[in-house]
């Protein structure tokens, strides 16, 4: 029998259990565990692509679930779930490009969720006193993938003005 790798093995998403205590620490990968894990995704998986869809969603998932067990915003939090939101438009690319069944609802879903995920990190990191350079990128995203949630419009039009004025936001802004 095989066994498997314990530097190549990448925790599956679990997901947790209604009365559930919540995970031990040790069970939770730290920040910078979970950039490497992604990095590895990256560098070795992504090219799997279309046969590897539905496990490198549940991975990115469990990567997500992981941040957010940690209540973590910082860098890696950005940096990973910036990456995640790319990785997903690349599946949706992929795997509607190559006719391959999967769920696009599903990947449609974890989207929208990293989506959510970072315009919350990008509003505690502005709050702090920080910039996230791609913010104005990931903004144009999420405008473009609620086309119709006119809710989209009013949180728009809250952000900075060097972000709403973006080119890439404006476009995004012209689409919808």
């Amino acid at each position: 029998s095989k066994k498997a790798s314990r530097n190549k093995a990448l925790k599956v998403f679990a997901r947790p259990a209604a009365a559930a205590a919540p995970p031990l620490p040790s069970d939770v990968r730290p920040p910078h565990i979970l950039v490497k894990t992604l990095d590895y995704i990256v560098d070795n998986l992504l090219t799997t692509l279309p046969n590897s869809e539905g496990f490198l969603w549940d991975r990115m998932r469990s990567i997500r679930q992981d941040f957010t067990y940690q209540n973590y915003s910082g860098p890696e939090a950005v940096d990973c779930n910036e990456r995640i939101v790319r990785i997903h438009l690349l599946i949706l690319h992929i795997m509607i490009k190559t006719k391959t069944e999967f769920s696009i609802q599903q990947e449609l879903e974890q989207l929208h969720k990293a989506l959510i995920t970072l315009s919350e990190i990008y509003d505690d990191m502005r709050a702090n006193g920080f910039e996230c350079p791609n913010e104005a990128e990931f903004r144009a995203y999420g405008l473009l993938s609620k086309i119709r949630d006119p809710q989209y419009d009013q949180i728009i039009q809250t952000l900075p003005s060097h972000i709403f004025n973006d080119h890439l936001v404006q476009l995004a802004m012209c689409f919808r």
